[in-house]
């Protein structure tokens, strides 16, 4: 299991690969900017840690573990990567912590998609209201069918609207 930690530049998740790739395989020294932070982010998780055997570097530290690493080590570097405002990316994850400006808002529930569900389910209702009064024989249940899909159609709307 590798961790990558880094200052600069910030990324987003999609874009963090290809850092690495320009960083490791095309050894592009300047992929990442130097920063002080990233040392003393090694030299906390020495003292933390006192078996890790990584190299120092003030650019990028790679971390390398067994699977079996257990979960309070994990939470201790991602606290430490969060105290210095480092990036941390788990490539196997792929599972990325970023420093706070750097970190999206939630998607918010959109309250036109609401009002979008609830107008369907109106037709939907009269659809299936009026195939039920309707005279014609074979109209009234194509009316009621399709309005009764309309109407779960509808409410599974609100039900994904309501989880979000």
């Amino acid at each position: 299991m590798d961790l990558y930690v880094w200052k600069r530049p910030l990324v987003s998740e999609d874009e963090a690969p290809q850092l690495l790739e320009r960083f490791y395989e095309e050894g592009d020294a300047s992929a990442f900017e130097p920063s002080e932070d990233v040392f003393r982010f090694y030299d906390e998780l020495v003292a933390m840690y006192t078996d890790f055997e990584g190299e120092r570097s003030d650019r990028i530290i790679d971390l390398s573990f067994s699977w079996s690493v257990p979960d309070d080590v994990l939470n201790g570097i991602v606290a430490l990567a969060q105290k210095r405002d480092l990036v941390l990316y788990d490539p196997q994850g792929p599972t990325f912590h970023s420093p706070a400006g750097l970190l999206v808002e939630p998607v918010r529930r959109d309250p036109a998609v609401l009002r979008q569900a609830l107008k369907a389910l109106f037709v939907g209702v009269a659809l299936v209201v009026g195939g039920w009064v309707l005279p014609i024989p074979v109209l009234d249940w194509i009316a009621i069918v399709i309005g009764a899909f309309v109407v779960l159609m509808a409410l599974y709307s609100v039900l994904v609207w309501l989880r979000e």
